[in-house]
């Protein structure tokens, strides 16, 4: 019994943090958007290369939020069955 509730905790802080960093992601992308909209007067200006660059930032980026989901929802079940 003892190591079912071992696990249990360690999945919960696995979870808690893994919420923490979603949340500081999240963050991250509010000010990024924040300084998008800022900018978005330069938006003509900016080169097709840059808008590539950028696309493919955000494309990383939300690949790496899909896998963090991803596992999150990994945990929930593991956790469930626990």
């Amino acid at each position: 019994m003892k190591d079912k509730d071992k696990a249990k905790e360690q999945l919960i802080k696995e979870l808690c943090q893994r919420i923490a960093e979603l949340e500081q992601s999240e963050t991250q992308c509010e000010r990024v958007e924040k300084t998008l909209k800022r900018q978005a007067g330069d938006l003509q200006e900016t080169s097709t290369e840059d808008v590539q660059s950028l696309v493919h930032e955000l494309e990383v980026h939300q690949t790496e939020l899909e896998m963090q989901n991803e596992e999150l929802r990994r945990a929930q079940v593991n956790n469930r069955r626990l």
